[in-house]
């Protein structure tokens, strides 16, 4: 048979068992980044034959798209349900991503469906759909390096040999049954006094079958009592989101609105039964750690009772649920303890920005002194996911520090605080 003869099976699909060699294959691989690929077919299967694959080395900026095979030929109907089946295998086990993308869709098909090849034949199979028509897609199975994929083992990272594909196919998918649409809505966490805020800020939604977009969601404040305005007073006000599909489907999702001072810090006032300030809590790691904690008119009593090996954090004295926001601050405490000993003052939490973690030690005396430490906060937050922590594990991996710092005796703090800092 000629190849002016072959016409394409379901979903578009030309040539899917290579009886006509690569014809309806499209093959790249970048090799203006140090990659280099042979491509052939040898008994009704397509060879990816990788000789060259860089990962980044010298500044070279390599991905798992850098080598390619595939067809630009996919067409489908609007919400038509499809199932891509193919066999491969590969001569080291490896990951290939799979897409189907490009002709017309708002959205991927098929969106960086990873598979992990092992050196025996898989058949694997993916179902798919598209919210729009789709018109010579590109279908595309990628074999570059993923040195930059989460979760994918070392080993596999970037792997040179032969990859094989073969029985590449497009059947008829289930009957798609509509989901409601989906509201992704986290909680938010603005200052006092916060002049503007669009409460569809950082919403997003999401349909099995529809293209929403954030101007379909609709909100309501159902904060019992005041509700929330600007500029904004301190308080927590829950905002329910609702959307509704082509099919009348609705999805809900409601979230908090937290305004809040920064570093607001529970006082040593009140006592839990643990022995704890409210809003306190302490925790040391079974093995390695171990703590008891009091606390008497406004002091806090910690007492180290086991350090062994482990690290820095495996005993804990911290407040968490804290508010950033962009400034300069002051962090200062009173402490001492019974025998000299340093205590780690770590701020954790990136408040959804990135935020850097801080870790800085201070050397703890007989003596009752007061510590100061200076930070910047360069963005506000828009999760209150800060805390602060006093860490009284394992000090031998610290410069300047050994195991014989990590006394067991009692330390003692009060008056701690973080405050703005005034020019």
């Amino acid at each position: 048979i000629g190849q002016e003869e072959i016409v394409p099976d379901l979903g578009g699909i030309l040539n899917g068992d290579f009886s006509n060699g690569l014809f309806g294959w499209f093959t790249w691989y970048n090799d203006s980044q140090d990659v280099d690929v042979e491509y052939s077919v040898v008994d009704g299967e397509a060879v990816v034959n990788i000789i060259a694959q860089a990962a980044g080395e010298g500044g070279l900026d390599n991905n798992w798209w850098d080598v390619q095979i595939g067809q630009k030929s996919i067409s489908f109907d609007k919400l038509e349900s499809l199932k891509l089946i193919f066999t491969a295998r590969a001569e080291n086990p490896r990951k290939m991503m799979v897409n189907i993308q490009g002709g017309g869709l708002a959205q991927k098909a098929i969106d960086s469906h990873m598979v992990s090849l092992t050196t025996e034949d898989q058949t694997f199979e993916i179902e798919f759909f598209g919210k729009t028509a789709a018109v010579n897609a590109e279908l595309q199975f990628a074999l570059g390096t993923f040195h930059k994929v989460d979760g994918v083992p070392e080993g596999e990272q970037t792997v040179l040999g032969k990859v094989y594909l073969s029985d590449v196919k497009i059947v008829e998918g289930p009957e798609l049954e509509n989901q409601p649409p989906v509201i992704t809505a986290p909680n938010v966490i603005l200052r006092i006094d916060t002049a503007e805020f669009d409460l569809l800020s950082g919403v997003s939604v999401e349909d099995d079958r529809d293209i929403l977009e954030i101007k379909d969601v609709s909100f309501e404040d159902i904060t019992e009592g005041e509700k929330f305005s600007l500029p904004a007073k301190e308080g927590v006000y829950i905002i329910k989101y609702s959307v509704t599909d082509s099919e009348g489907l609705v999805g809900e999702a409601t979230r908090a609105i937290v305004v809040k001072d920064p570093f607001v810090l529970p006082s040593f006032d009140e006592v839990a039964p643990n022995g704890a300030p409210v809003g306190w809590e302490f925790w040391g790691e079974d093995t390695h750690g171990g703590l008891e904690v009091s606390t008497e008119n406004g002091e806090v009593t910690i007492e180290i009772t086991n350090v062994d090996g482990g690290d820095l954090w495996h005993n804990q004295f911290k407040t968490l649920g804290l508010a950033a926001y962009s400034g300069s601050y002051v962090l200062e405490f009173t402490a001492k303890a019974d025998a000299p000993r340093p205590v780690v003052v770590a701020m954790e939490g990136d408040g959804g920005v990135g935020i850097l973690n801080l870790n800085v030690v201070k050397d703890l005396t007989e003596n009752w002194e007061t510590y100061t430490i200076e930070f910047e906060i360069e963005n506000n937050a828009i999760y209150d996911n800060r805390n602060l922590q006093f860490w009284f594990g394992d000090m031998a991996g610290v410069e300047g520090y050994s195991a014989a710092d990590n006394v067991l005796t009692k330390v003692y703090l009060k008056d701690v605080s973080i405050t703005l800092k005034q020019d």
